[in-house]
């Protein structure tokens, strides 16, 4: 039978084993962190938006997005969008646990995040989300009346560091 303190050392030992904190400037080995380039496409999506006061949330069929992200560089934290325009093209890119994100921001405050995760969907390619969020208040160019977001679900073609 264990003492009360050896319980508490054992509890205490599995707490920290469970938390795996693992310091943020020390990205987890693996292939997500060689990764150099991306061409993704999705083919599952949804929308939502508010109509009224209510929240509400419809899928989207018969669309695909694609996208290409190059120049990655997960140590400098960089990437670009091919195809953006220049002042949208530059991407953070951030490596956290099992996941690789990519973070663009625009002049109109829309927001879009590409996550590509450390796990294959088929064909050695990488299982990713995309979601794009946006709002120009009415009376602004051809403006949404509102915040709209949109998600999307597909895979990546990953082209890594040799």
């Amino acid at each position: 039978m264990l003492s009360r303190a050896s319980r508490l050392v054992l509890v205490g030992a599995c707490s920290l084993l469970a938390c795996g904190n693992v310091p943020a400037q020390h990205p987890p080995a693996g292939r997500l962190a060689l990764v150099r380039s991306l061409r993704c496409v999705f083919s599952a999506a949804a929308s939502g938006t508010w109509e009224g006061s209510t929240a509400t949330v419809r899928p989207r069929t018969g669309l695909t997005l694609r996208i290409e992200i190059h120049s990655i560089d997960t140590r400098e934290g960089t990437a670009v969008l091919s195809g953006a325009a220049e002042s949208a093209s530059f991407l953070v890119a951030q490596l956290s646990g099992w996941t690789l994100h990519f973070l663009q921001t625009d002049a109109t405050g829309g927001l879009a995040v590409t996550s590509v995760f450390a796990r294959e969907s088929r064909d050695g390619k990488l299982r990713a989300m995309h979601s794009r969020l946006s709002f120009i208040p009415a009376g602004v160019q051809d403006a949404l009346t509102e915040p709209e977001a949109h998600q999307y679900y597909g895979d990546c073609e990953a082209t890594y560091e040799p």
